[in-house]
């Protein structure tokens, strides 16, 4: 049985000490996997951190879109996925998922 608390703390751990990009989908991973429960609602706090820490990225506003699409809310999904889109124009994954979130809000 996996111990899904130390896992967490040990992501932490690493992430105060060094931060590291990649690190911040492992702990995704990990919040919707063993920790779902008790920490779906951190993936909120976990990128809008990853944003603050290193910038704006297409990588961690497109996470945080499909967050907020997960958690029903459209209407900031769409807004972070276009802003994704302007930072990476060439992405066709984020194109079809502002043409897929569009549907769904109109």
């Amino acid at each position: 049985m996996e111990d899904w608390h130390a896992s967490e703390q040990a992501y932490l751990r690493v992430q105060e000490h060094s931060p590291e990009k990649g690190l911040y989908r492992k702990l995704e991973r990990l919040y919707r996997g063993g920790l779902k429960e008790e920490r779906f609602d951190a993936i909120e706090r976990l990128y809008q951190e990853a944003i603050a820490q290193h910038g704006q990225t297409a990588e961690f506003v497109t996470r945080l879109a499909l967050w907020y699409e997960d958690t029903g809310r459209y209407e900031e999904a769409l807004d972070h996925l276009e802003i994704a889109g302007q930072l990476n124009p060439d992405d066709e994954g984020i194109q079809k998922d502002l043409e897929r979130l569009r549907g769904l809000i109109n």
